[in-house]
């Protein structure tokens, strides 16, 4: 699947916890899609170096095929970043229309900081910051996915 899709979703339960505890909500939402062994398909971005200011992602060049290509970390991450908050932002709705009852402090909570996570610029470094991590700790579950699959080239 390509980097840029946008069309990732969570299970109810991993909506719950991200309900349950917002502040490990973008670990939860990004482990669960990006380095997910039941859906490998969606492995698709490799921060395999931490001193390098790039990292590579399945997604579409500039002649519009699909493949592995090499992306500005920060600027990968803080995409990352900004389609985990859709994500999270889109949770109360999608429980409730499965009719499972939210209680209110905690919807509260994830709005909260949800909003964080959108306007406040030290909560937004620090966000993109642990994505940084987390790409980078995970590296190797998508590496070895993607060679058992001769993905990468």
């Amino acid at each position: 699947m390509p980097f840029r899709d946008t069309s990732y979703d969570i299970d109810l339960i991993k909506m719950k916890e991200c309900l349950a505890k917002p502040y490990i909500a973008i670990e939860t939402v990004i482990n669960d899609i990006h380095f997910n062994i039941d859906n490998p398909q969606n492995m698709n971005i490799i921060n395999s170096n931490r001193r390098d200011n790039t990292v590579k992602v399945y997604d579409y060049d500039f002649k519009n095929e699909l493949g592995w290509i090499t992306q500005n970390k920060n600027a990968a991450c803080e995409l990352l970043h900004h389609k985990t908050v859709n994500i999270l932002s889109k949770i109360p709705n999608k429980l409730k229309k499965n009719n499972i009852k939210i209680d209110s402090q905690k919807e509260f909570n994830l709005n909260k900081h949800i909003a964080n996570l959108e306007y406040d610029k030290e909560t937004i470094k620090e966000s993109i910051k642990k994505i940084n991590n987390i790409t980078y700790d995970k590296h190797k579950i998508a590496l070895i996915y993607k060679k058992n699959n001769n993905l990468i080239k």
